[in-house]
Order: structure tokens, then sequence, then C-alpha cells
């Protein structure tokens, strides 16, 4: 697997979230978690919801129903443990992810 540039992240105030940030190139956004989660990148996230992570008054509580139900992700710790995630599209259509 191919080594991955990552954005820089920011700091916020969330009791899960330690940093988060975004590629809007490649539209992927990448949170650090706390505790021993690590660094997630999450394909796919649109601009739009890049913003409302940003404004949304709880990061957790945005990435729980907004952005894990809808992004495939993979654990960025190194390339050894990469691990990807893939959610089907109907899936994605059916939990309502269109746009």
């Amino acid at each position: 697997m191919a080594r991955q540039r990552i954005t820089q992240l920011q700091a916020v105030d969330s009791s899960a979230i330690r940093a988060i940030g975004y590629a809007p190139a490649a539209r992927r956004l990448f949170i650090a978690y706390r505790g021993a989660r690590g660094l997630y990148a999450y394909d796919e996230v649109a601009p739009r919801e890049w913003r409302e992570l940003l404004a949304a008054p709880s990061k957790g509580r945005y990435v729980n129903f907004r952005i894990k139900p809808r992004h495939a992700f993979m654990r960025m710790d190194d390339d050894a443990t990469a691990r990807r995630s893939v959610i089907p599209p109907e899936t994605r259509a059916a939990r309502g992810s269109r746009p």
C-alpha cells in the first residue's frame, strides 16, 4: 500500500476527537481520536460535510451520525496494520447518504 500524505490536523474541542484535517483534492477527512484509537481517514467526504463538521457543536456526534455511517474509512497508523472498511453503495443509499 502506498504511503499517503496526511494534511495538517487542527486540534478540536471534543471529548472523543483530538484533531481533524481535510484534503479537499482527495475529498478525504482525517480524524485523530483521543486515547489509543489512532488516526483514521474517511473517503469521499464532501467539502460541505467538512464545513458542517467544523461548525458542529459536537464533533463526535457529527462524526458518529454523519460521517461513519456514510463513508469508507482506513486506519492510518502504519502501512503494515492499515485496515479499510468499505461501505457498499446500496448501504450508503439506504442510510440516506446522497448529497
